[in-house]
């Protein structure tokens, strides 16, 4: 049965150059497919069976390749710029902490939620958490981190 179907190894070549678009892939592809035939060893076949089983062993090829990252493939620019945010990150925590427990904790809840939603969790009304922000941001400009980093631009 295989001898038939190789009979026929043009016209597979050309259906899998047609799913795949790369001539080399297209050979592996319908070698594969060689393969997968003898040791499924169907009792009759056609094209349209031949050309399903390269079809999918064509998906199949994609999901496999999917999945690999190689090392190779990550730029350096990317591990770079990771180190960047790393070093900014760094940063603002030093600066952070040069300012009081309170004040911190002030900046960073009103940053990630509502002033209301910050009052109520810190047992606050609105206006004293707006107030008392303020006064964080003050005191956070006259800090040297910040002075530095004005300093810089």
């Amino acid at each position: 049965m295989i001898n038939e179907i190789a009979e026929l190894d043009s016209e597979w070549r050309l259906i899998a150059l047609k799913i795949c678009k790369d001539k080399h892939l297209a050979d592996d592809l319908v070698n594969d497919m060689y393969i997968k035939i003898h040791s499924l060893n169907p009792k009759k076949w056609n094209k349209h069976y031949i050309s399903y089983a390269i079809y999918h062993l064509y998906i199949d090829h994609i999901r496999k390749n999917t999945k690999l990252l190689y090392l190779d493939d990550i730029q350096q620019q990317s591990i770079e710029e990771e180190s960047n945010v790393t070093l900014i990150r760094k940063r603002v925590n030093t600066i952070l902490n040069e300012l009081s427990l309170f004040d911190r904790e002030i900046l960073l809840h009103t940053h990630e939620k509502s002033l209301r939603k910050t009052g109520n969790d810190l047992l606050m009304s609105y206006g004293k958490v707006h107030y008392r922000k303020q006064q964080a941001l003050e005191k956070l400009m006259k800090t040297e981190g910040v002075k530095l980093l004005l300093d810089e631009r």
